[in-house]
Formats: structure tokens, sequence, C-alpha cells
């Protein structure tokens, strides 16, 4: 690994990266070289020279999310092809913002901090700055100061918190920076009550940072002010998106800080009760600020399943000997069809048998290992609530040999196994851990019902792959392997997450799950798995530290195909010669490659033309034969000629097909030292390559070869000292 990760230090460095640079209109957008050398300093005064802009120092680019580029991120953030805009710089941005602020009056005063909070929002860069200049400071200047009598001076509050909280979710600022003032977070406490959308949805929004920052403390004080049946019946009213976002905010905090996991299902009871979650659109643009997120919900959800797989039969024996029952009260009229000409299904025994439980007498048996009860609590809600839809499923293999029937019991085992470990609902909530994956139709007016109707969407699926591939019982685990990853594909949508919200590529419905999921069939993990490794194999094979490898192999390759070519001239062929007549000859090499015979084949006598392989002077191949117009070649087939030193003209031989004319011109060319040339060596000859790049790259095969070259150790200390050891009196 060592020795390859060497071979992977030669890479290959652009010397320069093209992109795109407007200022004003993307109309004027103009393609810029920056170079490797070049610092951001000097790319903005080369790009503010062709604007015809006076002081580069006042500008800067951004990125198309409108994140200023840095001397810190210029190298990560500039890629081949990419859009930039010349925008005025973080500091000028930010000094503009607090001049305005500082010289506004009393009427021009809420449209600045409304500009403020639209300028921090994204841009790390402004809020950055900002804070050097102290702007954090005015912001809670305002918050105090402020009178909350008129709509304006309210608006002027809420965007002045609001900013606050964008410099919290940069990182910039704690919580401690502004609640050491009492009358600011009275101010906060306040807004939290208030009418006012703005003024409420921000003040929430912060006292969820504060529990964040000082949590047991942090809880007890605001649950002084505000209890959680006021939170909850806040995102209960029809308020609008930023104040039900830091209501949920808010709650999501406080789970996380309630130790009690007694006190927090009755919450999460509570929340569920009062169908909390069917008023959360998850649609809606909730972004993913700081921790306020859904997360912790469906996590919880989750868990509420999860410990419901960890109940065994016997905790719950009543409930789960009534839905063991109703299993199979609904597989009603099957006396008239057999799975074979032995097999009925009309005991109770007999049903039990065909929904797959290995002990068809004592089905509990089954149900005594990991999810225990979940699983009968699926199928006999299934069996409830879609009796059709269940029966079909059920006896879907009864007509199928025992060989070839897939367990109706046993896939469902799988699949809750499969999504309930996708969505790691085992795992404690978290809302920082952007990991969770997000499932946005969870959240309806009965989410129980919708993650039951996932899974009979799911099984249904696995049935679906069993028929598509015609499995056996052995199958199984293969079948739940390509179910497993294609419910990854829509549970799991991708790791780009930490850069884009998981909610943007989530299913937003169950319909769409389902389409999604019919459209998964077995040829499409098939084509994608087959896809992927060809894929995988060649940017193993085209990466740029394998090229030195695939250099010191090119010699190996051709004596490969020489070797081939000559043993092929060894074992001969049937051609033609025309001359003043047309002969059908035989021709070959001698095992000792030193002699090549020709003529025209007899058991009495031997091939009467023979030819020392040192007195080949020429050999024309297809290319040159094309030329000759002595030479007329009737398609498909093709010739080759040679000359030796002791023959008065070239012997023309006419081959079946062009492809025999390449093999036995170069074979020739190989034997007298020469150079193979045309297309087909160098076909054969890629293909050899390739053979033996995968031969001695396939220790390395799944493994991510690192672009950097390793770091050389240290070389040893060469300064060796001798003594004898017979004169040293410890040894002696």
């Amino acid at each position: 690994l060592f020795v390859v990760c060497c071979l992977f230090s030669e890479r290959i460095v652009e010397m320069s990266v093209k992109v795109g640079v407007y200022f004003g209109s993307i109309e004027k957008a103009f393609l810029f070289s920056i170079e490797n050398h070049e610092s951001l300093k000097d790319v903005v005064q080369k790009v503010c020279l062709h604007f015809k802009l006076q002081d580069p120092s006042q500008f800067s680019l951004q990125l198309e999310s409108e994140e200023y580029i840095t001397e810190e991120n210029f190298r990560k953030s500039i890629r081949m092809g990419m859009v930039l805009r010349l925008v005025r710089s973080a500091n000028l941005v930010a000094g503009e913002l607090l001049q305005r602020l500082r010289d506004a009056d009393h009427h021009w005063m809420g449209s600045g901090f409304r500009k403020l909070y639209d300028d921090t929002a994204e841009s790390y860069s402004v809020s950055s700055k900002l804070i050097s200049l102290g702007g954090h400071m005015m912001m809670k200047e305002c918050v105090v100061t402020s009178s909350i009598t008129r709509d304006s001076d309210v608006a002027t509050v809420a965007f002045a918190i609001g900013s606050i909280c964008n410099l919290l979710k940069h990182n910039l600022a704690t919580v401690t920076d502004f609640i050491d003032n009492k009358a600011f977070f009275k101010k906060i406490l306040i807004g939290a009550k208030h009418e006012h959308d703005k003024f409420c949805g921000f003040s929430l929004q912060f006292l969820a940072y504060y529990i964040l920052n000082k949590e047991d403390e942090g809880l007890k004080v605001v649950l002084e002010q505000i209890s959680f049946d006021s939170i909850i019946k806040n995102i209960l009213k029809d308020n609008n998106v930023r104040t039900t976002q830091s209501c949920i905010a808010l709650l999501n905090i406080a789970i996380q800080t309630i130790k009690d996991e007694r006190e927090i299902e009755n919450l999460f009871a509570k929340l569920k009760d009062q169908k909390v979650f069917a008023k959360v659109k998850p649609h809606d643009n909730i972004t993913p600020d700081n921790k306020h997120e859904l997360y912790v919900f469906q996590h919880l959800w989750l868990n509420q399943f999860h410990k419901r797989a960890m109940v065994h039969f016997a905790s719950d024996r009543q409930n789960g000997e009534n839905d063991l029952k109703y299993l199979i009260k609904t597989l009603k009229d099957l006396d008239s069809l057999f799975r074979s000409d032995s097999f009925s299904v009309e005991t109770d025994a007999d049903k039990f048998d065909l929904l797959g439980f290995t002990d068809s007498k004592a089905p509990e048996n089954d149900l005594e290992e990991f999810p225990h009860l979940l699983t009968l609590d699926v199928l006999a809600r299934w069996a409830r609530e879609d009796e059709e839809t269940y029966t079909k499923a059920a006896t879907a293999q009864i007509a199928r040999s025992r060989e070839y029937t897939c367990s109706f019991v046993q896939l469902t085992r799988q699949v809750i196994i499969t999504v309930l470990n996708l969505l790691n609902a085992h795992a404690p909530p978290a809302p920082s851990d952007c990991s969770v994956n997000f499932i946005p139709f969870l959240f309806s007016v009965d989410p129980d019902k919708s993650f039951y109707d996932m899974l009979s969407i799911s099984i249904l699926h696995g049935q679906t792959l069993w028929n598509e591939v015609n499995a056996k019982t052995n199958d199984f685990s293969k079948i739940v392997r390509i179910l497993r990853e294609q419910l990854k594909e829509l549970l799991q949508p991708g790791s780009d997450i930490l850069d884009t919200d998981p909610r943007m590529k989530a299913r937003q419905s169950l319909s769409e799950f389902r389409e999604n999921l019919e459209q998964a069939s077995y040829k499409s993990f098939f084509d994608a798995v087959t896809a992927n490794m060809h894929m995988e194999d060649s940017k193993m094979l085209t990466a740029a530290g394998v090229e030195e490898l695939k250099r010191s192999l090119h010699n190996e390759a051709t004596d490969l195909l020489k070797a081939q070519y000559l043993n092929k001239l060894k074992e001969g062929g049937n051609f033609v010669i025309k001359g003043k007549k047309k002969e059908k000859i035989f021709m070959h090499l001698s095992p000792n490659e030193k002699t090549l015979f020709w003529g025209v084949p007899s058991e009495e006598s031997n091939l009467e033309t023979q030819l020392a392989a040192e007195e080949i002077k020429q050999v024309d191949g297809m290319e040159e034969i094309k030329k000759n117009e002595k030479v007329r070649i009737k398609s498909p087939g093709g010739a080759f000629g040679f000359i030796g030193s002791s023959m008065n003209e070239m012997v023309f031989v006419h081959t079946p097909t062009e492809a025999d004319a390449d093999l036995w011109a170069n074979g020739l060319r190989a034997l007298m030292g020469r150079p193979m040339e045309g297309r087909l060596v160098d076909v054969e000859r890629n293909k050899l390559l390739e053979l033996l790049l995968r031969i001695n790259t396939q220790n390395v095969q799944g493994i991510s070869l690192p672009e950097d070259p390793p770091v050389a150790p240290p070389l040893p200390d060469f300064n060796f000292v001798y003594r004898n050891m017979e004169d040293d009196d410890a040894f002696a």
C-alpha cells in the first residue's frame, strides 16, 4: 500500500482555474483565469481592472451561496467553471450598515435593522466584521432602549433580536454577551408572549439558544415564564412559519435538556395527543439553523417503535394472542387453494405455516427475537386496516413450492429491522446531528399509520423483488440485502447533507415513497452496482498515480502480445497466394522461431518453400497493401506481404479477414525485432495492459488512496559507534 501511495505522489496540479465573474448583471460575466500562484487580493485586483473599478480594496468575490471568499477559504472554494460575483467587501458592507444605523432617525431605524438582519442571516463574513466594529452592542442597546408601544417600534426590536440570533447561529457571540443586562432579558420574555409574529418568533428563538447555553438553569427560568402548554398552544394557532419554527426549536432544546426519561415521554405523549405534529409542515422552508430542527421529534417517535420492538411476547401475551388469531382470521375461504397436491390450508396451523411461521403450532416462538412484538403489531394493524391488501400479500406464495417460497413473517421482520437501523431509531435524539434522516411524511395527522404504511409498502416491494428474480429460500439474505440498499437510497438521501438540507431531497409523501420504490427493480439495482464497479475501476485505472505504473507495464504488455502473435504463427493457417496461378497454401513458423514454411500441404512431402526469419527484410500490412494497385482484395478478406533477401519479389498472402492479415504482418514484424503497428495492436495491447493493472492493484481495490504523497519517514542516524565488546569490563 505504501508503494502504491508513493505512485500517487506524482499528481497533476492544475496551473490555473477558469471561472466566470460578473459585476451587477450576470449577463456581463467574463471568463477569468486564476493562476496557481495568485492570491485572492491579486485576483480581485485583476477583476476590478477589467470592470474599470478604481479601488479594489472595497470589493470582494462572493460564491453563489452569497458567502464571501476569504484568503482562508480561497483555494478550497474555487472550482473550475464556477460563477463568482464581484461585490462590495464585507468590511465596507458592515461599516455602511452601522453608519446607517447611527445616522438613521426614528423613522428609518426599522428598515436599517431589517437590512442588518438580512445581511447577517447568510454571511459569516459580514457578521464577523460587525462584531469587530461593535455592532452587537448596538443591537443590544436597541432591544433595551426601544419602545414597543407602536408596531414600527416592535418591528425594529424584532429585527434587532433576529440579528443577534444570526450572530449566535454563526457562533460569533454567546448568550452570555446579552443576558447580563436584565432589561434585555425582560424584553425577550415580553416578546415571547407578544402578538407580533416577528417579535414573538425571534424572542422564542433566542430563548432556545438560552436553554441550549444554560441547560437546566435556562430551562427552569424559561418554563417559569412560558409553560409547555403555552408553547404547544402557540404551535396549534395559525401563526406564521417563524413563530412555529421558534416554538419547535424551544421544545426541541427543552427535550434535550430534560434528564428524566419519563418526563420526556409524558411531554411527547402530550404532543402526540394534541396532534401537534399535524400542524408542523416539514415541506415549508424550515431552515436547519443551529439545532432548531424537527429531527428530535422524529427520533422520539422512532424511539417508541424501537422500545416496542424490545418487548417480548410474554410481556403482553393477551394482546399478542389476540393479534395472532386476527392474522389467520382474515385468511378466509382458502380451502380450495393448494401450495402443492399434498398441502392444504384448512387448519390454523396450516395458515400459520402459510404466513411463514417456523413453528406453526406455537407461532409465538417466532417472536422471541428482535423486533419481537413490533413484528406482530405491523401485521395485525395491516390486517385490520387493509384486509384485502394484507390477504393478497399473505397468500402471494401459496401457489409456489416450498423451495421457492418467501416467508411473509420473516420478510416483515427483516424490513422492520432494516428501517429502524437506517433511521437510527435506537439512538438517543440529537438535534445537532445532521446525519439523522428526515422523513416528512411521518409528520401527519396519524404518524403511527404513516410509519406502518411505509413498512407495508416495503414488504410488498420485497415480495416483488423475490418474484422478479424467481428466488429460492436460500436466496433470502440476498433479497434482503438488495431491499436494504434500495430503502437506503430513499430514506438516506445523500452524504452531502451538511451542505444541502436533506429535506430538499427527502420523499415528501407516502405516494412519492411508493412510486420511487416501485421503480427500484432488481434490474435497476444490478445495473447500478455494475455501473458503480466500472466507475470505481475507471477511477483507479485512470488515477494520476497509476500512470507511472501503466508506463512501467507497457513493455510487459507489448512482450505478452508479441508472444501471442508468434504462437499464432507457430499454429499456422490456410491462406491463398495469387501469382501466375492461384494456390491454396498452409503457412507456419517453426517452433524455434527461426524458419517460416509455406506451400501446398500434402501427405507425401513437407512444405516445399521456406525462408529463414533472419532473411526477412520487409513486411507490408493492410495499410501498405491497400495502396498497392497490383493487389486486389475482396471484402471481408485481407492480405499481407513479405520479401526476403534471397527473393526477387514480394509474396502477397491473402487471408480470410483483415484481422488475420494484421496478426500475421505484426507477427512477422515482431520476428524481425521491429515495432508492431495498427489499430488491432493498440486494442489488444490496451486489454492486456488493463489486465496487468488490475493484477498489480488488486490488493488496493476498494481503498481510497490519498492524492497527496505520504510523508517520508526521517532518515536513520548513520553515525554508528563501534565498540569492542571483548574489551568491555561489564561484558567480561
